[in-house]
């Protein structure tokens, strides 16, 4: 399972993000017509670890989510579950049985992304660093 994958996953399953925003978590870009509001996500970085004579297969990824409303209110309030699922995760798997496995997950800042004219949506992003091992 894609990292990715493995966080849209997540995010679903995490009660105070699903509250907000159900399933509507997209990779890259929003789709035309909302309800809103809505998620995307996208890898902005990362590495892959190597080791002399080994791999150990562990690798870091930075990643964007970008909350959107229709409201400011509404745009900070997913923000804020977003960062509130991604803090501190800590050994854990995304994704289910077969997901990824996270060795951590810390969110390095939140900012407001302003306002979309053309959709009539507000948004703030919210940067993660995640470390995880590769499948």
């Amino acid at each position: 399972m894609l990292l990715e994958e493995g966080l849209q996953s997540y995010l679903s399953g995490v009660a105070g993000v699903a509250a907000l925003v159900g399933a509507r978590i997209y990779p890259v870009a929003l789709p035309q017509e909302g309800p809103y509001p809505a998620v995307t996500y996208e890898r902005t970085g990362g590495e892959v670890i190597h080791a002399m004579g080994q791999d150990p297969g562990l690798s870091s990824a930075a990643m964007q989510l970008t909350c959107w409303g229709a409201t400011y209110s509404s745009a900070k309030a997913s923000a804020a579950a977003v960062r509130a699922a991604l803090q501190n995760q800590l050994n854990v798997t995304w994704g289910g049985e077969s997901g990824v496995v996270v060795q951590a997950a810390f969110v390095e800042g939140e900012k407001d992304d302003g306002y979309e004219p053309e959709a009539r949506l507000y948004a703030v992003s919210v940067a993660c660093l995640v470390w995880y091992k590769e499948a």
